[in-house]
């Protein structure tokens, strides 16, 4: 009762707020809507007969009149036709009828959206520069991006990461806790006698065309209602053909293959992007098959390897060995493919050092000359072997040309004989200033080292949307000590003790105190140039 008790007292609160604005502000106006909640907190859900305490919560109405007026006739419309819907669909009316009525709602929708967006303020969105910042500061990128992405894959960085875990608290703190409603964390995997039971595996799939010289794939209904919609909005395109490409379109969700198959015939129906042919529609299951258990035995990840295109020849699974494993796993197969594809991105980290050194360098170095006059096609798999041989095989190298005049050299299954006129071994010392290092574990940190002014580095921390920045300079280091607190929508700076910047951060961010409240309280500090600290 606690809750409730407080709910009601605030909006009483806020009425009397709204009430006052309203007459102090003429200009002001607000629209009220009604809301219920139920008193008692062990009883939820929105059926429950105690959700019966009205609020009344208020909202700023911004439309201007004269706008009202003219999208009140197309809102009437709209919903004239919403009940036309929703009483043939209570009258259980022919599917038909059904669909031309939805697909006139749409319409009546589609109008309406328009002249909203017409009628509202000029306001202009770059999703370019949005994707851009997006991309750069790593909110998400495409997945697997250095070997050219997949399609509809996202891996979220540490900021995306943040933003959604933001995201499932807020709705946690929404749903689990205020509405009182459970959270279940279910299997991501589904045996396939389950989908089968529901029909996903027979009936949830898409028909896909391809364009036969590209390789493009396109969804084939989304195809044919394109091409129709564009031969409708043609004025030369006579009514007859109109009407039966509006029939079509109706239709469209209950055709099979090959009455698809038909339309793309009738329409002599093209590549959009190249305006190459099309094959003919194959079937592309949305239900992805998955190996579960080491045994294969329930069907699954080699079926579909297959289905893609991978060649069973250069397929295998294979099971950790013990060293291997992730500490918490007892056992893991892998699915492995024998590829030559490789990224073309250099995967090494560089660390400074801090003295330059002196290292001994010793590396096999190909006369490709005399390589490729021996070997012909094979010259540059044995320039890559001897490229990647480890200092004792260099070493090894050097030993059997002195002792022996000769060397063989195994690739996979193959064996090449080598002479000192094919290679030598070349040693001398080189100076480094960096470390090389090829990460086979990335640990989780970040160090912002970059150099430049303090507004710059505040720059970076606006595009992650970072709210209070705090900046440790010169003056820290004086008495009594001190740092400046940045506040990032207004970009307003203050000068505060450093006893106080926990207590201040903390009462900022539960909204204990406004920025306001943080200006009058300490005094307002302008931007200096960073000086290395």
């Amino acid at each position: 009762m606690r809750l409730f008790t407080t709910l009601r007292r605030l909006t009483k609160i806020h009425d009397i707020l709204c009430n006052k604005l309203t007459k102090e502000c003429p200009s002001y106006s607000a629209t009220r809507r009604s809301v219920y909640i139920s008193p008692s907190l062990d009883q939820w859900g929105k059926n429950k007969k105690h959700r019966n305490v009205k609020l009344n919560l208020f909202h700023e109405a911004m439309a201007d009149p004269k706008i009202e007026e003219v999208l009140a006739p197309l809102r009437a419309h709209v919903k004239e036709q919403g009940d036309l819907v929703r009483k043939l669909k209570e009258e259980g009316a022919p599917a038909l009828d059904v669909k031309k009525a939805v697909l006139e709602l749409k319409a009546r929708k589609k109008v309406l959206e328009d002249k909203e967006l017409s009628l509202a303020p000029n306001q202009t969105f770059d999703r370019a520069k949005m994707e851009d910042l997006l991309k750069r500061r790593f909110f998400y990128d495409q997945s697997f991006a250095i070997y050219g992405g997949i399609t509809g894959q996202f891996d979220f960085g540490p900021m995306g990461c943040a933003f959604k875990a933001n995201l499932l608290q807020i709705w946690r703190q929404f749903f689990v806790l205020e509405e009182q409603m459970l959270e279940v964390d279910c299997s991501v995997l589904t045996p396939e006698p389950v989908l089968k039971a529901s029909g996903h595996v027979d009936r949830f799939a898409d028909l896909m065309v391809k364009d036969v010289q590209s390789g493009e794939c396109f969804r084939l209904d989304h195809l044919i209602k394109a091409h129709l919609e564009k031969i409708s909005a043609d004025k030369k395109t006579s009514q007859d053909v109109r009407d039966e490409c509006q029939d079509i379109v109706i239709k469209l969700d209950g055709m099979n293959k090959a009455e698809m198959a038909a339309v793309m015939e009738k329409f002599k129906m093209k590549s959009p992007l190249t305006g190459n042919e099309l094959t003919e529609p194959i079937e592309f299951n949305l239900m992805f098959g998955t190996q579960i258990g080491p045994s294969g035995l329930i069907k699954g990840i080699q079926q579909f390897m297959v289905k893609c295109g991978v060649d069973p020849s250069r397929l295998r699974f294979r099971q950790h060995m013990a060293n291997e494993m992730a500490h918490y796993a007892c056992d893991c197969w892998d699915a492995e493919c024998l590829t030559s594809y490789a990224t073309g991105v250099r995967l090494a980290a560089e660390k400074k050092l801090a003295e330059p050194r002196v290292c001994d360098v010793v590396e096999a170095c190909p006369n490709k000359g005399a390589l490729g006059k021996a070997f012909k096609k094979d010259a540059k798999t044995i320039t890559d072997a001897l490229a990647g041989l480890k200092i004792e095989d260099v070493e090894d190298l050097e030993r059997q040309l002195e002792d022996d005049g000769s060397y063989q050299l195994s690739v996979g299954d193959e064996k090449y004989t080598l002479n000192k006129d094919m290679v030598s071994v070349k040693k001398y010392q080189k100076t480094e200033h960096v470390e090389e290092i090829i990460p086979s574990v990335i640990e989780p940190s970040f160090v912002d080292d970059s150099s430049g002014s303090i507004g710059r580095r505040y720059a970076r921390t606006d595009e992650i949307a970072i709210p209070y920045g705090i900046t440790i300079d010169f003056d820290t280091l004086k008495e009594p000590h001190s740092v400046t607190l940045r506040e990032r929508d207004s970009m307003g700076q203050v000068r505060i003790p450093l006893d106080d910047i926990a207590v201040t951060v903390h009462n900022l961010s539960y909204s204990k105190e406004s920025w306001s409240d943080i200006e009058r309280k300490y005094p307002k500090f302008e931007q200096q140039e960073n000086k290395g600290v």
